[in-house]
């Protein structure tokens, strides 16, 4: 639904522990053990419910579309994702950094066109292949944050602003705030 902010409050209520109104309501927390609790008993499905709802945040597809982070908190300044699996067999890492999207990178595994809503703000450039060996690809705007990719089998491409230094690493994120890692000390 592309509600950013309701849809982390719901996963802090899953997630929650130690102080707060989330730890409070205990019959609806999932534990650190993956279970989740409801009353007296656990159960097993909502932890899966919860990933999925994770990676929805980071991307989904809509209409032939892949879009990267299209529901992302604005308290989520910096996240850096590693091999997500979009439909059509494509794997995507990307990296915003201070609210901004700073680079997509799409490795295609099956030699088919994606259409991808990239959320990187003004030009774009597309490079192909993998850092040392890369080469301008023709973008081909299709609308506004929107490129059109036709991946060859095993072919990576790279999604930066128009003029940006295109090396790009994978990087831990901090916590904002006094969060901590799920799981630990609860």
């Amino acid at each position: 639904m592309h509600d950013a902010e309701q849809a982390l409050v719901h996963l802090q209520h899953l997630t929650a522990c130690g102080d707060g109104a989330a730890a409070a309501a205990s019959e609806s927390v999932l534990l650190p053990n993956t279970l989740y609790g409801h009353g007296d008993s656990l159960a097993a499905a909502a932890p899966f419910a919860a990933g999925q709802a994770m990676l929805d945040l980071l991307l989904q597809e809509e209409s032939g579309t892949v879009e990267v982070f299209p529901a992302v908190s604005e308290t989520w300044r910096d996240i850096c994702v590693a091999g997500l699996r979009a439909p059509g067999g494509f794997l995507v890492d990307a990296s915003r950094r201070d609210g901004r999207t700073q680079w997509v990178r799409v490795h295609g595994e099956s030699g088919r066109t994606l259409k991808l809503r990239h959320g990187i703000e003004g030009g774009v450039q597309v490079l192909l292949g993998e850092e040392g060996s890369r080469r301008h690809a023709e973008v081909r705007p299709s609308e506004s944050g929107t490129v059109t990719l036709a991946l060859s089998e095993g072919e990576t491409a790279t999604v930066v602003r128009r003029g940006m230094d295109p090396a790009h690493e994978m990087s831990e994120v901090p916590s904002n705030g006094n969060s901590r890692r799920w799981g630990d000390d609860c």
